[in-house]
């Protein structure tokens, strides 16, 4: 993203080490998308989702890491073995700098999720995703804070969503992190804003659970 503490000279060398493993795409700060007037990763998010050319997409975002080396086959094979499901997800080990550590969301068995559960509190670490390369951006998507809740939804359209009880990757909640800028009344704003797109998107059928989603959010927040 263009930003001054020598990432691009770090992925650079990567990128020259690994040749066919690893694909660099160097952004350009004129691509940012701003929302709400705030500078976000969304256009890098959409146009890194646009050019892989695999059948299913994972995230290794820069607050997260994966700890199990059979995470990725794992989740392969099950959506390969279920072609109803269109992601699967699975618990994340939830770091802090006090030191607490939990696995979330840390729901003991296999279960499938389809699109009324997701009007609910966030629950499937973004670091734990592996899903179908089918996704189509509607064009609210640049308009909405969250990236991974609206994507959540848009692969709900497609099949249902498997949770695996393993524990394959770590997020780590740091004051830096996207997530902590997410509070109080910007974020109750915000998600009532993603909340009243996804009603229209959905053709308004899911209305009663998005009057509780927005209620929910700014009861909280």
């Amino acid at each position: 993203d263009d930003s001054e503490d020598s990432t691009r000279e770090i992925v650079e060398e990567y990128a020259s080490t690994h040749r066919g493993r690893i694909r660099l795409v160097l952004q350009d700060r004129k691509n940012v998308i701003r929302i709400d007037g705030v500078e976000t990763g969304r256009f890098n998010f959409m146009d890194l989702i646009g050019r892989a050319s695999g059948e299913f997409i994972a995230f290794c975002e820069g607050d997260d890491y994966w700890t199990d080396r059979g995470k990725l086959q794992m989740q392969v094979d099950y959506l390969t073995a279920n072609r109803e499901v269109s992601m699967c997800f699975h618990d994340a080990l939830m770091l802090s700098d006090t030191g607490d550590r939990k696995s979330f969301p840390d729901l003991g068995e296999e279960r499938r999720f389809n699109t009324r559960d997701l009007f609910t509190q966030w629950f499937i670490p973004t670091s734990s995703m592996l899903f179908r390369n089918k996704v189509v951006f509607p064009p609210w998507f640049t308009d909405v804070i969250s990236g991974d809740i609206p994507l959540h939804f848009l692969l709900s359209e497609q099949g249902e969503l498997a949770y695996l009880p393993r524990c394959m990757s770590a997020y780590r909640k740091h004051p830096g992190g996207i997530s902590n800028r997410h509070t109080g009344y910007y974020k109750a704003i915000g998600m009532s804003r993603l909340y009243h797109y996804l009603d229209a998107h959905f053709d308004h059928q899911y209305r009663d659970l998005v009057n509780r989603a927005i209620e929910y959010e700014f009861n909280h927040h």
